[in-house]
């Protein structure tokens, strides 16, 4: 009779994943990748989001942990991109509660 959907486990993973992306800086970093086919280096964000670069690759290691933003080399950098899938799964979690 339990409607319960998501057992303990799974409700950690999500709690992790929420946690992640719950800064405002993550949200707005997310944002530039997402509008970004090629992706973005630290740099590229840094000059873009007006954000210190030394808080850029925190978050951005933070977010990268957590499975949410992966990268590519391309030359000496390291171009940063939403994985959209792991984003999407979360964000699907979510409107089942309607935020």
């Amino acid at each position: 009779m339990s409607n319960i959907k998501i057992d303990y486990e799974r409700a950690n993973e999500l709690a992790e994943k929420f946690n992640s992306i719950s800064n405002p800086n993550r949200i707005i970093i997310l944002d530039a990748l997402d509008s970004e086919e090629n992706g973005l280096s630290v740099n590229d964000l840094h000059r873009k989001l007006k954000i210190d670069q030394p808080i850029v690759s925190h978050h951005l290691q933070i977010l990268k942990d957590k499975g949410i933003v992966g990268f590519r080399h391309v030359g000496r950098n390291k171009c940063y991109y939403v994985k959209n899938e792991a984003l999407q799964k979360i964000l699907d979690w979510a409107e089942m509660f309607n935020f």
